[in-house]
């Protein structure tokens, strides 16, 4: 082989030398490195969108939970967690401002693997899932005046947490959770006949019940009267209502009292029914109220201030763990229904209620 033409060849423009296969590589590296960076952020991305809808999915739940309760039961539920911690994973760390509430705290949850998750890992029955962590603060929320300074608001915020690509990030949402507001009988409606078939209906006149020697009388009164609709320490006065009709007009007496002897009179008087059961023996029956439509007892509570579980505030809220057998029928928060009805329950209701 010719050495001297070898040698020529090399040096020439088209041959490849050693600083051509150098370049090359630099920028094969260089590139490789932008395209390894850019694949690199768009996985951390797509990993942190994921990891995003998850942390939104299991947040909004627990909102979702906290409003499916009952303010009594949901705390119920979180004591219920505090005695059960499992303290590899969960923790709870109590507000020692309010410490006549021991459920007002911080909750805790850590997800390391799957089979690490139990019901230990869940919270207020939503589950926890792998590589995230809760952290659900509650708290009371009070304002200036002396009846705000008790148990009846409750602040909850609600942190999912989870790393991506070393980076902690979080999805943080916050809901308020009230007492309900009770009332012993449901509020009824004033006009509303609906429920019975009234035909001509011209007016409706408020009536209230007054017991006295002379008898027992029904008095006009307007619907705002208290008298006319209340319920105190004392009993219940009930709510009556005469309608007139173009085929009858009610009589009344110089003292605006209604004249019932005629069963004409008494077929359109009501009484208002709410959602109740009606039991025990005769004659000591007893009136359990219901919430709303719902089968949900009513009850009175003695709900406490914050740093002082001896200072009470007596209000009526739904028992969870009581249900009523309503003797209007399923989901019915209340009824008018004649006066001279002749179911029993009805009978009864009237006797004690009035």
């Amino acid at each position: 082989m010719n050495f001297k033409l070898f040698k020529k060849k090399l040096k020439s423009e088209k041959g490849v030398t050693g600083i051509d296969i150098v370049v090359a590589s630099t920028i094969i590296l260089v590139s490789m490195g932008v395209i390894i960076s850019i694949y690199t952020n768009i996985n951390n991305a797509n990993k942190s969108v994921t990891r995003k809808s998850g942390a939104t999915r299991v947040a909004t739940q627990i909102v979702e939970k906290i409003d499916m309760f009952y303010y009594d039961q949901l705390v119920d539920e979180l004591k219920k967690f505090t005695s059960s911690l499992d303290p590899d994973y969960c923790y709870f760390l109590r507000d020692a401002s309010t410490p006549a509430l021991p459920e007002n705290g911080t909750y805790i949850i850590k997800t390391i693997s799957d089979t690490n998750v139990g019901s230990a890992q869940s919270f207020l029955g939503v589950k926890i899932p792998r590589g995230y962590t809760l952290n659900c603060v509650v708290k009371n929320s009070f304002g200036t005046n002396e009846v705000e300074g008790y148990d009846l608001v409750k602040t909850i915020s609600v942190k999912v947490q989870f790393d991506v690509a070393g980076v902690t990030k979080e999805v943080a949402l916050t809901t308020v959770k009230g007492r309900e507001k009770v009332e012993k009988r449901n509020n009824l409606p004033k006009t509303d006949l609906s429920s019975r078939d009234i035909t001509g209906l011209v007016e409706v006149t408020f009536l209230k019940k007054t017991n006295s020697l002379s008898g027992t009388t029904f008095t006009k009164v307007t619907p705002t009267d208290p008298s006319w609709y209340n319920y105190d320490e004392d009993g219940i006065r009930a709510a009556y209502m005469v309608v007139t009709t173009d085929t009858f007009t009610p009589e009344f007496n110089a003292d605006g009292e209604l004249d019932i002897s005629s069963t004409r009179a008494r077929q359109n008087m009501y009484i208002w029914i709410p959602a109740c059961e009606v039991v025990g023996p005769s004659p000591n029956y007893k009136v359990k109220y219901g919430y709303l439509n719902t089968d949900r007892e009513v009850k009175t509570i003695n709900v406490v201030r914050s740093n002082d579980s001896s200072d009470k505030l007596g209000l009526l809220t739904v028992d969870e763990s009581s249900t009523i057998n309503n003797i209007l029928g399923d989901h019915v928060a209340g009824r008018w229904v004649p006066y001279n009805s002749y179911g029993t329950s009805y009978n009864i209701l009237t006797h004690v209620i009035n």
